[in-house]
Order: C-alpha cells, then structure tokens, then sequence
C-alpha cells in the first residue's frame, strides 16, 4: 500500500516530456497556454484517481472481514429483543435441539418432545440432534444457537441449580443457549413441557420468553409408601388356555394373593381362541382392580396379543417400548405404566422375551436396561424365557427375586419367570402358586423401599 501511494505521487509531479519539448521549441504562448491548460487537466485527474484507488484499497480490507465473518453472529442483531429470544422466523429455526447421545429413552422422547412442539408451533423444521463431537474438538466450540435437553456434553448443561430438591427441574438461558435439564429423566419431561409453554408466535417470528426461566422443587420420597407392596408376575397362557378362558377362575386365583400391582403376559385381546374378550379389562373388573394398561406386542388390527399391568392405583401414563426380534421373530414389547401410590410415583415395567432364540433375549435384555435407566425406584416383572441374566450385571444393583429357587414354568421346571427391583427397594416375603391353570405359575412378592 505505501509503495503504491510513492508511485502515485511520482506520476502526478513529473514534468511530462512533452511540455519540456513545448518550452525549448519557440512555439507562440497562446498556443502553450492552451496545452498548459489541458495538462493541467490532465494531472489533477491523475491525482483524484490516485486518491480514489487509495481510498478503495482502504476500505477492501473492512468490507471483506465483514464478509466473511461468522453468520451466527449477524443474526445477535435479531436474537433478543428485551427479554424474549427469537427462535426462528419465516419459517426458518434459528436454534438446534441437542440431547445427549448416550441417553435414556425418557431424555429422548423429552427432546423429541420439545423439537416437535416447536415444528407445530411454526411450522419451521427444527433439527433435532445428538451432541456427539470429535474426540478433540471442544463441545462449546459449536453453535451457541442450541436448545439442550438433558445432561448434554455442553458445559451449559452442567449447570444445576439450588433448590432444585431431589427431582426437580429447570430451564435457564445460559448465554444464547437454553437449558432444559432435570435431576431425573422423569421430571425432565415437565421440563419439556414447560419450555413450550414460553415460547409464543407472532407475525412470522416465534420467541422464547426468558422471564419464565425458573427452577421447579421436587422430592421424590418413596420410603413414605406405607406400608409395603405386594407384587405379582403371572403369564396366563395365551389369553387363559389352561382355564379354557374362563376369565372368573384366573381372577380368583390372582385376588387370592392380594396384589397391589401385577403384571400378566400372553393376554388376548379379541382373539377367537379366547372367545374375542377382552382379557385385561375382564381381569381387573373381576379380580377387584379399578386401573389397567394393556400392551400389544402383536396386533393385528381387530385382535391384539401382549402384556397388560394391573393396579389398584391410578395409572397416570402408559407408554410401550418396541423391542429387537430376530427375523421372523414374534413382536416383542415393554409396558411402562406410572402409577400413583398416595401422590408418589413409581415406574412399573411388565414384558415377556422372545422364545425363539438366546441371542435375540439377551440383546432384549440389554433393552430393558437401557429402558429402566434415569428411574428410581422402578419394579420390573416380566416372563424372561431365560436365566442368562441371573448373576449377571445387566440390571446393575438391582434386586432379582428368583434366582432359581422359583421353578414358574411347570413343564420344565425353570425359573424363567422374575421380579426385578431397583436397589432401594427389599423382598420382605414370596412365593409361587403352581395352580396349573397356566403353565406358568404365578409369582409374587412383598416390597418396601427402604434407600437412604
């Protein structure tokens, strides 16, 4: 730049060779005059060019930072306004959901929760993503642009604040970002649900209301449930086969054991082999229990094949979890209910694994785990088909019941029927009814969580 402006000073002050020429040659002044003139001209345009180009040399560097700098920080301009966040506008999102990559399924279904809430609420495609990175790339070095769900890798979501109890909840803007967090994955989806609830759309644009950012207390007390639990497992045998699907006999034998929850597998729903009943509704009206969740592994439409749960306590949501199958496998499921006992909620899981093959139960197996992990105090009942995982770490510190003094499958006498229980909890009593009016028997136990 400055041997440029050098050169330009040169040109302009040089005296031309052509004016020498004019002086030496005796030519009239009328006529110099005239070439002076014109020379003149032509010098003062050289130098108003030299300036011109100086000044745009000047100016290219600014022009070109402004040009190539991060289009994330053009949008800071549009992102706040007094205290809402703009989240998209026109159609387009201007933040990405985030979750952890290694989750639970209940932190999943949180962020899944709140991208699609925002997708209805705009009709913008909001990506939903998992907050995998490059071994050595650093997690805040992407997009600041970000709505975190759950304990993500992103030092935002670190942050917890006081007074959050035992299981509550926040959701806090944490520089552009937003936090969505919870000391559980349960309350986590409160969470969820809370951060639509602040956000609004208007004209074109959907914000965020940063003024209701709060922290949600919550304790989670189970050792409050009085006085215990009494819990049962029973697979009744395609729908009742072994009492001719006469449902009074089933009902009897179960409300003979007084059970506070039990969960039922190989139960119908308008098969013909079963007469086209209802089996689970049929059970809890004869057996005595005012709440029941039925879980269709196999459906066909009009007939339905699965698990049910049923309680004497409210059910406050149900929720069925696919599970792997090789192929030409039967469908195999999860049913999750939440029940309310005396305003504490427990999560109750009840399923029945593939007969067909070892390797299919065990991945199955490793589903359940998964399925069961963020939760306290959860109760699985389930007709395993295996044993495989008795002694095993699959379900961590948790409790098992049968460990092979229960032999519940009467023709080959094995203990493939259980009752897990998260590690608060403790087998008071139990026992098994080997009635033979299913090949199955029934299997129960009485509970009281008693963790610190």
């Amino acid at each position: 730049m400055p041997k440029m402006l050098i050169l330009s000073r040169k040109n302009a002050f040089k005296r031309p060779k052509a004016l020498t020429f004019l002086l030496s040659s005796g030519y009239n002044g009328s006529i110099l005059r005239r070439k002076k003139s014109r020379l003149r001209g032509f010098i003062m345009k050289k130098i108003l060019v030299s300036l011109l180009a100086l000044l745009l040399l000047l100016l290219l560097p600014s022009c070109a930072d402004t040009a190539s700098g991060d289009p994330q920080e053009s949008q800071t301009i549009i992102q706040t306004e007094d205290t809402r966040i703009l989240l998209a506008e026109n159609g387009t999102p201007l933040y990405t959901v985030v979750f952890p990559q290694k989750s639970d399924l209940k932190t999943e279904a949180a962020a899944q929760n709140v991208q699609e809430g925002l997708c209805a609420l705009t009709q913008a495609k909001f990506i939903l993503t998992d907050d995998w990175v490059d071994r050595d790339t650093d997690p805040d070095a992407f997009s600041d642009y970000e709505i975190l769900v759950g304990g993500t890798n992103r030092s935002a979501s670190s942050i917890t604040p006081e007074n959050t109890g035992n299981d509550g909840w926040w959701v806090m803007k944490e520089g552009k970002r937003i936090v969505v967090n919870a000391v559980s994955s349960w309350t986590l989806a409160d969470a969820a649900d809370y951060v639509l609830s602040l956000c609004s759309f208007e004209e074109g644009k959907l914000y965020l209301n940063t003024e209701g950012c709060k922290t949600e207390y919550r304790e989670y007390d189970l050792t409050t449930l009085s006085p215990t639990l009494r819990i049962g497992s029973y697979n009744i045998w395609l729908g009742g086969n072994g009492v001719g699907h006469n449902m009074d006999i089933l009902a009897e034998e179960i409300k003979s054991f007084n059970l506070d929850i039990v969960g039922l597998q190989e139960v119908d729903k308008n098969f013909e082999r079963s007469g086209y009943q209802d089996v689970a509704k049929l059970l809890a009206e004869k057996a005595g229990y005012d709440h029941y969740a039925y879980t269709a592994a196999v459906d066909h439409g009009d007939s339905q094949y699965g698990t049910a749960i049923l309680s004497k306590y409210p059910i406050k949501e149900h929720e069925i979890i696919r599970l792997t199958v090789g192929n030409g496998h039967e469908p195999r499921a999860i049913g999750h209910a939440v029940i309310d006992i005396g305003g504490v909620l427990i999560d109750f899981f009840n399923t029945h694994l593939s007969h067909e093959s070892e390797s299919s139960r065990l991945v199955q197996l490793d589903e359940i785990a998964k399925a069961t992990e963020g939760f306290r105090g959860f109760i699985i009942t389930a007709d395993f088909n295996t044993t495989a995982f008795i002694g095993r770490k699959t379900f961590g510190d948790c409790k098992v019941l049968n460990k092979g003094q229960y032999k519940t499958f009467l023709p080959s006498e094995t203990a493939i029927d259980n009752i897990i229980a998260d590690s608060g909890w403790t087998f008071l009593d139990s026992g098994m009814n080997p009635s033979w009016n299913s090949d199955h028997a029934l299997l129960w136990a009485e509970l009281k969580y008693q963790a610190e």
